[in-house]
């Protein structure tokens, strides 16, 4: 019954609640969260496009819910059922969406594109526009760090390397 946690850290949590609602990262169409960056901090310049990833939606749901129980806790009815909504939606869109869902063939995939495909590969292309950014996060011998095709959701017919070898 105590919440003097929540009152104190207020203004923090309804920021990043709604911080994470913002329209440049919040999908209007699907209420999923899009962006192209994904978990490991890859982003454009490692390949990844604007779309969505599986970490982002689920601690996106998983912070919403939260951040809503807190609001009810906080007594911020209006915010309790905003973010419960908005966590719902994207839990919806998560698993059920007709073209962005986050399952395909009963399986999770890691990224959809906007335009509704799965993003299969990373094709990194090293520029000098993002020679600084390289140096500093992608030490030579990283296999991602050599440019060219690196997959991202690989196709379970074909063969994909791991970190020992080659699994077939």
């Amino acid at each position: 019954a105590d919440d003097s946690l929540i009152k104190e850290h207020w203004k923090r949590i309804k920021a990043i609640a709604e911080y994470l609602l913002h329209p440049e990262f919040l999908d209007e169409e699907t209420g999923m969260l899009k962006a192209s960056r994904d978990i490991s901090e890859r982003n454009e310049a490692m390949g990844i496009k604007q779309g969505y990833d599986v970490a982002h939606e689920t601690f996106g749901i998983i912070g919403l819910e939260a951040a809503s129980e807190l609001a009810k806790y906080a007594e911020k009815i209006a915010l309790h059922v905003k973010w419960k909504q908005a966590a719902e939606r994207m839990r919806n869109s998560f698993l059920l969406h007709p073209t962005h869902s986050m399952i395909e063939k009963g399986k999770i995939i890691k990224r959809r594109l906007l335009d509704g495909s799965v993003q299969r590969e990373l094709q990194v292309a090293r520029s000098e526009e993002n020679k600084d950014f390289f140096a500093k996060f992608m030490p030579g011998g990283m296999p991602l760090a050599e440019s060219g095709r690196h997959l991202l959701e690989p196709d379970t017919a074909q063969s994909f390397p791991i970190i020992y070898g080659v699994v077939d």
